[in-house]
């Protein structure tokens, strides 16, 4: 979502509001909050999001603390909706679309990561404007890759624990090189979509993101698996 408000108000430059303010996490001094419509937008579809994760939490393995979580946000997860019924709307059929890739017990990599990836494409593509269509294909393999590397973080885990993965699969056949050439493909994808908008506001921020940042957590993954194959 902090990638969102800075590639959103980059593209469009919306200038921020500046105001001094206490933040929960430290309420003896104010600090510098930056606020603008794509700050009330990114943390819109956080509450959102984290609503139906809880509920959907809830309706399948009956955790009460997603359930008590649900009730907590329930209050601002209605008021967001009623400023953004397409995006809930969207969120609400992603989260129906993934859990029923999780009952079936769904093989195919490009199935439940595409779902990842039409669920933020159609976020981020918001205004029906002529920058829609890349933000859509950014959005959408952001997504893929996203979900893919946390499959791939996830992957021992949801072993031990019997919960889905589509990568468990097909970890038999898929070589950890060729798992990292199919996320450089995606990854060139929202690169190239990336460069066709004419940001120029933070565009080193965002590129230092693209281009590095989001490989950092598929990096540690690996790095810790060599370490406990050492170990082994």
């Amino acid at each position: 979502m902090t990638f969102f408000i800075i590639l959103l108000t980059g593209l469009y430059e919306c200038k921020p509001e500046l105001s001094m303010r206490h933040c929960p996490f430290h309420p003896g001094k104010r600090k510098l909050f930056l606020i603008n419509e794509f700050t009330q937008y990114a943390a819109d579809l956080n509450i959102l999001l984290a609503y139906y994760n809880f509920i959907d939490n809830w309706t399948d393995e009956k955790k009460f603390s997603s359930f008590t979580m649900s009730k907590f946000l329930k209050k601002p997860c209605l008021q967001a909706e009623l400023r953004n019924p397409i995006q809930a709307s969207c969120i609400k059929q992603y989260i129906q679309k993934l859990s029923a890739c999780e009952q079936s017990q769904e093989k195919g990599l490009d199935i439940a990561a595409g779902y990842t990836g039409e669920m933020l494409g159609e976020l981020l593509s918001f205004r029906n404007d002529e920058w829609s269509g890349s933000l859509r294909k950014l959005g959408f393999y952001l997504g893929k890759f996203i979900y893919l590397c946390d499959a791939w973080e996830d992957l021992e885990k949801d072993k031990k624990n019997k919960n889905y993965n589509p990568l468990i699969y097909c970890q038999d056949t898929l070589l950890d090189n060729q798992f990292e050439t199919i996320l450089t493909i995606i990854a060139a994808e929202f690169a190239k979509e990336f460069e066709k908008l004419p940001i120029l506001i933070d565009a080193d921020i965002l590129r230092n993101i693209l281009y590095s940042g989001i490989w950092t957590r598929y990096y540690a993954t690996n790095q810790k698996r060599r370490e406990q194959n050492k170990k082994l």
